[in-house]
């Protein structure tokens, strides 16, 4: 029976577009440098974004403009749409959350994007 990590590790996956498409971006952004099999694992602290001294509401400002980058060049720039129940506003928060989450990490944010945007070839 796989356990939750073998899950996450089984979630992270270059055959999925939100996988791949959440890597590049990050790279893109400078938020990492790892290559992509060990990018899953890494957690939203350790993104360059972050800051350890930063208070909670500046965390949360900095990870509302990460996502705010993220949203606006999946639908201009890769032409994705909302899925079911999401607009400008749901995506930005729920992208926000998961950000300004210490311990998630790289693939639970390709999941949480799974779950907002459709991409053209899915």
């Amino acid at each position: 029976m796989p356990t939750d990590e073998t899950k996450k590790n089984s979630d992270w996956n270059q055959d999925i577009l939100a996988c791949r498409n959440t890597y590049t971006l990050l790279v893109g952004l400078k938020q990492l440098t790892e290559p992509f099999s060990k990018a899953g694992a890494k957690p939203m602290k350790q993104l360059a974004f972050w800051n350890a001294a930063a208070t909670d509401i500046m965390r949360q400002l900095l990870a509302a403009g990460l996502a705010a980058q993220f949203d606006k060049f999946y639908i201009k720039v890769l032409l994705a749409n909302y899925e079911a129940g999401f607009d400008f506003h749901s995506a930005i928060e729920d992208l926000k959350n998961t950000f300004s989450s210490a311990d998630k990490t790289v693939s639970e944010l390709a999941q949480t994007i799974d779950g907002i945007y459709h991409f053209r070839g899915e």
